[in-house]
Parts: C-alpha cells; structure tokens; sequence
C-alpha cells in the first residue's frame, strides 16, 4: 500500500511539473486522499537543557538505590551518605548524628561515653583513655590524668605511674 501511494504521488508531481511542458492539457480534479493518517511528531531536541545528572543505581536487598544520596546497610535503603554497619550489634547508624557512633564493631552514645583506641567502650563520667588503656578518672587518694600514652597521678605535678 505505500509503494502503491508513493507512485501515486510521484506520478502526480511529474504531472504538475510537465504540465505547462507538453501540449497535453493537465489532468483535471486530481487529488489525493491518504488512507492512513499521521498526526505530525515533534522535534525531539538532542540535548535537554536542566536535565538531571546520571542517577547511579544499585541493588540494596530487594530495593533499588541511588548511590549518589542513599546509602544500603545490612540491605536497607537509607537516606543520606554516612550510614555504617556495626557489625557486632549488626545495627545501622549515621556516623554524622551526635548521639551515636561506631567502636569496635559496637554502637555507643559518644555524648555520655567514650571509645578508646578503636578498641574499647567506656563512660565519660567515671573512666579516660589514656593510649591504649582506659583508666578510672577517681582512685581512692588520686587524680588520675594521662601523660605521653600512660595513665599518672597528677597528685605528683609529673608523669609517674599510679
């Protein structure tokens, strides 16, 4: 059907064309009428302006994520970039919240407690770290304070071991 209608209209230009050419007289009331009919399309440009940014997917358990502003944990989609797992208590926190931070695998309340070293948990209001140790604030009949990575007695007014 399309060859069919392009003949039909190529005949139709030639004729128009060669019209005034030959000593023929032109051929009367030719029109064409299309069977099938398209409405016009619209430019689609090649570039959109303001379009967004690449999005960058990802699985997070049966959910998808966008890794530019969510974040997956223990395959749980979470707002926000700063969610870590804490492997130990297998929670998720945000890392960038002040009530909670990650030690050793372990969640804690970094207002009221204390990590020490990476390593160990221990509460502000009784204990320091001191290096790699953490050290009661009050023994009987001392101040204890840190010096040079030891625990002291400030009693002394120089660092020397309790």
């Amino acid at each position: 059907m399309k060859k069919y209608m392009a003949h039909l209209v190529a005949v139709a230009l030639i004729a128009l064309v060669f019209a005034g050419c030959t000593s023929q007289p032109p051929i009367p009331n030719l029109t064409m009428v299309p069977t099938n009919t398209v409405p016009p399309t619209s430019t689609i440009p090649t570039t959109v302006p303001n379009a967004a940014p690449n999005i960058q997917l990802e699985k997070c358990g049966e959910s998808v994520f966008n890794t530019e502003n969510q974040t997956c944990c223990n395959n749980v989609v979470y707002e926000g970039k700063n969610w870590q797992l804490a492997e130990k208590d297998m929670k998720c926190v945000n890392i960038s919240s002040s009530d909670s931070a990650i030690c050793s695998g372990r969640v804690y309340n970094p207002i009221k407690e204390g990590c020490c070293n990476g390593e160990r948990i221990f509460s502000k209001k009784s204990q320091g770290c001191c290096g790699y140790v953490v050290y009661d604030l009050q023994v009987p009949g001392h101040n204890i304070s840190c010096c040079g990575g030891t625990p002291y007695s400030g009693d002394f007014g120089y660092c020397a071991r309790y």
